[in-house]
């Protein structure tokens, strides 16, 4: 396994559950093979809920693998370390291997024997400090999903009217901005940006003290560049065909960083929020948003929460 050298923290994640990976094997059977001195083992009663279980702390800094859950047929696992090349970690997916299991392909669908093996990276502020432009996901959704109207419009519940320095994702596919945001983004000069009317009780919002707007941009990306591995849900390159479904993969990375070229972004002129050309799954779901330096800045400036990723411009 090869770990692409980053300046962002890597941890490995394993989680294996028998029901999927190794149906017919028993929790004792799949212990009974493992390196006992990675991890501290503590036996719990089948059936034992382990989400209400609180963290015994003696065992927190040592602890590798851990017990999800056992029950009466079916038993999870997970393990979670950094640095990605432990020498347990190895040990872990050789005796994975050895069971007749593979990693589940990244953002591809799950089959029988396969378990799931992530790469996450956890960012530092040296990294954000280096980067021109960002993907970015909510920290603080708004309330719950709001839906949409038969008209397309972002369709509100009346309790989140009259927000202030309001600026919240809807899932990760649309933004909802207050009135004073949206005078704010406008006196920033924020670029290609543009708000939209939003429904509340089945009519358009038209208070503008208490206006919630959906925030959009009119600017579409070209697609990304050679250094993305895009795929549909079968793992197979993409071809263009929605209908078998659009992701993006790098590697066993949970969550893979855009690629775009310098002359790519030159070509688009300045912007600073923008859509990816790719929709993310069929053709009628929604593109990601990338956004720039600038916004990334107007949003910590306004204490607005959100989930950080690097886009990276490469060079031609």
């Amino acid at each position: 396994m090869k770990i692409t050298p980053h300046m962002a923290k890597i941890i490995a994640d394993i989680s294996v559950r028998n029901s999927l990976c190794l149906p017919g094997i028993t929790y004792e059977q799949f212990v009974a093979g493992l390196h006992r001195e990675d991890y501290d083992f503590i036996r719990y009663e089948p059936g034992t809920d382990f989400s209400r279980l609180k963290p015994n702390p003696l065992l927190a800094k040592k602890e590798f693998l851990r017990v999800t859950y056992v029950g009466s047929k079916n038993w999870s696992i997970h393990a979670r370390v950094s640095p990605p090349d432990d020498p347990r970690v190895f040990r872990l997916l050789e005796y994975l291997k050895q069971l007749g299991m593979v990693p589940r392909p990244m953002q591809c669908r799950e089959k029988p024997g396969m378990y799931h093996f992530w790469l996450l990276r956890e960012y530092e502020q040296e990294d954000f400090d280096k980067v021109e432009f960002f993907e970015f996901r909510p920290s603080d959704p708004l309330g719950g999903f709001a839906d949409r109207s038969s008209l397309g419009r972002l369709t509100l519940k009346k309790s989140q009217l009259g927000m202030r320095n309001y600026l919240v994702m809807n899932g990760w596919s649309s933004l909802a901005v207050s009135a004073d945001m949206r005078e704010k983004m406008e006196k920033a000069g924020l670029k290609r940006l543009i708000f939209r009317e939003t429904e509340a009780g089945g009519e358009i919002l038209k208070d503008e003290k208490n206006q919630i707007w959906e925030l959009d941009s009119d600017l579409v990306l070209p697609p990304f560049s050679s250094k993305c591995d895009c795929r549909d849900l079968d793992g197979k390159p993409f071809t263009g065909d929605y209908s078998r479904g659009f992701t993006l993969t790098e590697g066993f990375y949970i969550a893979p960083e855009f690629h775009y070229t310098r002359s790519v972004i030159k070509s688009v002129g300045e912007f600073d929020l923008a859509r990816t050309h790719e929709h993310w799954g069929t053709e009628k779901a929604p593109r990601k948003l990338v956004c720039s330096r600038r916004f990334y800045e107007f949003c910590n400036a306004h204490k607005v929460k959100m989930k950080w990723f690097p886009v990276r411009i490469d060079e031609d």
